[in-house]
């Protein structure tokens, strides 16, 4: 019920859909700039109507208060912050630096494009948009990006194989075990 709700929320208005209802109802009304026009079914005022309008729907909640260009702007500033990373990533000589990087922007570019589709009203998956609601999401988002900083101002976690002049440092003492057959 739940993935038909997702893709035909209407269908499921006063079930599993009524979230989805709900932001469509917030979206269809909104303006470029400035506050929307509510068109609810019931005569509720939209922070009622729409659960977690403060929250988990802030961006829908962007959208219908202060318009699309908001919303927009909010976007592209991630969308900028994620790339510049990525930039900043593939220029990374060590190959820990990269997996590290990468394995902190997959989960903030995936919970932001999650949080997108929620709040424009396809709400199969859930998820906060980072850096914007104060909770426990916002304190991993802001590690996740300082561990990036991090990797970035020391462009070398570790060494890969070699120092730079591509010569094996050696001990200065070295031990021979050997192991003879005795008869």
């Amino acid at each position: 019920a739940r993935l038909a709700a997702a893709f035909h929320p209407e269908q499921f208005a006063d079930g599993v859909g009524y979230h989805a209802v709900q932001i469509q109802n917030a979206i269809a009304g909104a303006k470029w700039l400035g506050e929307g026009i509510w068109n609810s079914a019931d005569s509720r005022p939209y922070a009622l109507s729409v659960p977690g309008s403060g929250t988990d729907n802030f961006l829908t909640t962007l959208i219908h208060r202060l318009g699309w260009l908001p919303f927009l702007l909010v976007v592209l500033a991630f969308a900028t912050l994620a790339v510049w990373i990525l930039l900043r990533c593939l220029r990374q000589s060590s190959q820990l630096g990269k997996a590290v990087v990468l394995a902190a922007l997959l989960p903030l570019c995936l919970q932001a494009l999650f949080s997108i589709a929620w709040n424009l009203g396809l709400t199969l998956l859930s998820s906060p948009f980072p850096f914007i609601t104060s909770n426990i999401n916002t304190v991993l988002a802001m590690f996740l990006i300082g561990l990036c900083l991090s990797v970035f101002r020391e462009e070398r976690i570790a060494r890969d194989s070699v120092d730079a002049c591509n010569k094996v440092r050696l001990p200065k003492y070295r031990i021979k075990i050997m192991i003879q057959k005795v008869s």
